[in-house]
């Protein structure tokens, strides 16, 4: 049975509509351009102009093979952030801006090729009208605090040269989600199915190199003065967690290639990827990691014997007891643990920033306390008689922090969006291995995220909008398309 195509919102398509679409496009590549540009002038990283004028080369080539190489080098494309912004890539972002300019200014020709809104997008409209005022917001309270005039600052100096503390780190915030939505649509929306597994072999070149370089890091170089002792792999990425993320998701595509690559190479590669990721994900030493591998397998194992085999309230039951099982686990766990400082011990201070995150949620649970304050306004927050682990940190848990910040309302509608991909891919999956395997990806990344944040840093966020673009494309019904259509000429 395959996946009902979901409902189209009406859309507009007078003449009228189409040039206000065009001037937005050409805004946005306007904006993006005067981004990048005062990045390279104020680094002096003139050799990024080259990098620029092969990407618009290629670009007029074909779009989609311009995203296999970007998708390729992105692991290695984060270096040169300050210690106090290692969440954020300049050198990645900036060649990202230039991507989006290309693609802006093809749209803008006249080729409106994205898909019709759908009910399935409709949570990212008003998701990012709250993020976006919450962000106006916190700024704005901000430079009042200051005093500071709004004209005062360089849009790229906020958005990659000022410290996490500056006034304007809500912008930040909201371009780095900004970034990852627009990388996404262009997946959904560029790639047909057949693009998919191109796309994988992509990342799994790209996570073979990661883990080459990983497993030599870990045996040649001791970080355990960085990590209370223990030594813990890293790769190319600035800290583990984020290392064990982006092997949350190589892992399952791994393993779905091995069986579905159409070549012998495409099979090796997955193999290599898949014999050298496991070792190196246990080097991390990430029990966040560890935790969602046993959560996914749980699940999936669960939800494909019971396939075919039993009626929906039946599939439905079963997971309910996997999901009860580990929370179960859970709950002896916290039980063993006889006091907040030994638990918050042993969570590596991420208790203590559970419950200062609740205490934001309870000063303001419909709204939040405002997009990118969470890391600036922690302190604030801890309970009485408890030293937490920093004054200024992010919550280690990404539905946390997003209910602290934003409130119920962009929890729900963060949620209501993923929910509608995996419903889709829970449909599919059984049947196509690939699937299967984003599936158990995009799954180990959002339980991963129940104890760490790295969707908010952006080679890891930006890993992830594709895998998630990808599982997108394979769970919609295929979209015809005439030869002779505006969009074909973009494809």
């Amino acid at each position: 049975m395959k996946p009902s195509p979901a409902p189209a919102l009406p859309v507009a398509s007078s003449s009228a509509s189409r040039q206000w679409t065009r001037v937005i496009v050409l805004a946005l590549a306007a904006l993006f351009l005067c981004i990048a540009g005062g990045v390279v002038w104020s680094t002096g990283k003139y050799g990024l102009l080259v990098v620029f004028l092969f990407m618009a080369g290629l670009s007029l080539r074909s779009p989609r093979q311009l995203l296999f190489l970007f998708a390729f080098a992105l692991p290695f494309l984060q270096g040169g952030s300050r210690p106090d912004l290692y969440i954020v890539a300049p050198v990645l972002e900036v060649i990202l801006l230039v991507f989006f300019v290309l693609w802006f200014l093809r749209e803008a020709r006249g080729w409106m090729a994205s898909p019709g809104l759908t009910w399935g997008d409709l949570p990212w409209l008003p998701f990012f009208v709250v993020a976006t005022g919450s962000a106006l917001a916190a700024g704005a309270a901000r430079l009042d605090d200051l005093g500071w005039p709004a004209d005062a600052f360089d849009l790229s100096a906020v958005l990659f040269r000022h410290s996490m503390l500056g006034p304007l780190f809500p912008a930040r915030a909201l371009f780095s989600l900004l970034e990852m939505f627009l990388l996404y649509q262009f997946v959904r929306s560029k790639l047909e199915r057949e693009d998919a597994e191109t796309l994988a072999h992509a990342l799994l070149g790209s996570a073979c190199l990661v883990n080459l370089f990983g497993l030599v890091g870990y045996f040649r170089v001791d970080l355990s003065g960085y990590f209370h002792g223990t030594n813990r792999a890293t790769s190319v990425f600035s800290g583990p967690n984020q290392l064990a993320t982006c092997l949350l998701m190589s892992l399952p595509l791994s393993a779905a290639l091995v069986r579905t690559a159409r070549n012998r190479l495409g099979r090796g590669l997955a193999a290599f990827c898949l014999l050298t990721g496991i070792p190196l994900l246990y080097f991390t030493r990430s029990q966040g990691a560890w935790l969602a591998v046993v959560a996914v397998a749980g699940v999936l194992v669960t939800w494909l014997l019971a396939t075919g085999t039993a009626s929906r309230r039946r599939r439905a039951w079963l997971l309910l007891a996997v999901l009860g099982v580990l929370g179960i686990v859970m709950a002896v766990y916290l039980v063993a643990t006889r006091t907040p400082e030994q638990l918050n011990a042993l969570s590596d201070g991420r208790y203590f920033l559970l419950l200062a995150g609740l205490e934001m949620v309870r000063a303001s649970p419909l709204l939040g306390v405002g997009l990118g304050n969470f890391y600036q306004h922690l302190g604030g927050f801890y309970p009485n008689d408890i030293a937490g682990r920093a004054q200024h940190e992010h919550a280690h848990n990404m539905y946390l922090q997003v209910f602290a910040e934003l409130g119920l309302m962009g929890l729900v509608l963060l949620l209501w969006f993923y929910w509608g991909i995996l419903r889709r891919a829970a449909t599919v999956a059984p049947r196509h291995a690939l699937t299967t395997g984003l599936l158990a990806a995009v799954l180990g990344v959002l339980v991963h995220s129940l104890t760490d944040y790295t969707l908010l840093i952006i080679p890891t966020a930006l890993m992830f909008a594709l895998v998630l673009g990808m599982l997108d494309v394979l769970t919609q019904p295929p979209r015809a398309q005439a030869a002779d259509s505006p969009g074909a000429s973009l494809r």
